[in-house]
This record gives structure tokens, sequence and C-alpha cells, in this order.
């Protein structure tokens, strides 16, 4: 099975990140949420990403699978994460919305054309449309970017 994760407020980068390569990953923002972030990984069997020593061994001694996100870039800490849960072949296998986490949808782009920049839906016959927030998104030129980053953080 699949991990999901749950990110602290320290790790939002991470968290988009990881929804980007296909990961389910929840991502809480506020104070005082140490406690209410290890019984979301406790009900939910979530891997909780911290960047706060306190809160991991707090985590860790409740039973909870935590990786300590200290030290590095954003490429060497997702490949901390990625390496250590073994996802190398898992990567890309779900698209899921970088704002909100749902599952997208693949669905033609003329569908949605009125909430497209012009010409996109001519260049992309598909898109991915988020049924939760609404956003769509599709392979523009950023996305060779995405895929080169992405293959630093797996190789």
């Amino acid at each position: 099975m699949t991990p999901r994760f749950l990110a602290d407020e320290m790790n939002g980068d991470i968290a988009k990140w990881l929804r980007i390569m296909g990961f389910d990953c929840k991502y809480l923002t506020g104070r005082d949420l140490d406690d209410r972030l290890v019984e979301i990984c406790l009900r939910e069997d979530r891997v909780l990403l911290t960047s706060d020593r306190e809160l991991y061994l707090k985590a860790v001694g409740r039973g909870v699978k935590a990786i300590l996100t200290i030290g590095g870039d954003r490429k060497e800490k997702l490949r901390k994460i990625i390496k250590s849960m073994g996802l190398e072949d898992l990567v890309f296998k779900a698209y899921r919305c970088p704002m909100c986490n749902s599952l997208l949808d693949r669905v033609e782009s003329s569908k949605v054309r009125d909430r497209l920049p012009r010409g996109v839906a001519e260049r992309h016959r598909f898109v991915w449309l988020c049924p939760s927030c609404g956003k769509v998104y599709w392979e523009g030129t950023h996305w060779s970017n995405i895929l080169r980053f992405v293959g630093e953080v797996v190789k």
C-alpha cells in the first residue's frame, strides 16, 4: 500500500511536490497543532513529515511513522522521503492537485475550454481537472522543468 503523508507547516513546499508526484499528502498550518498532527497520523495511518525535533520525538514515541526533514534543500528532503519509503517506482502513478490534494480527473480539454488560456485546448487534447477546487492543469512549458526536477529527486 502506498503511504500517505501529513506535512507540518514547515513542509508546505514538500507537500506540494509530493502531490505533484502523485502522493497523498495532507498539509496543516496553525498554532499548537502538535497533538492534532499526531492524532491525525494515528487515525489515518499517515507518515508525519516535520522539521520539528520535539514533534518528531513525540510522534515516534506514540507509534507514528515520522520523517525528520531537517537540513538540505527541497530536492534533498524529497529524495530522503522517496528513498526511505521505497517510492521511486510509484512516482506519477496518480495525479493529485498540488493545491488541495484531491485526485485529478483527466478530461478532454474541449469540456473545460472556457477555463483555459487561449490556445491550450488546441495544443492539448486532454487536461487534468480537480473535482474539489476546480483548478485545471495541463502539460505546459513548465512540465519539462517538473520532470527534470522529479528525475533528479528519484535518481
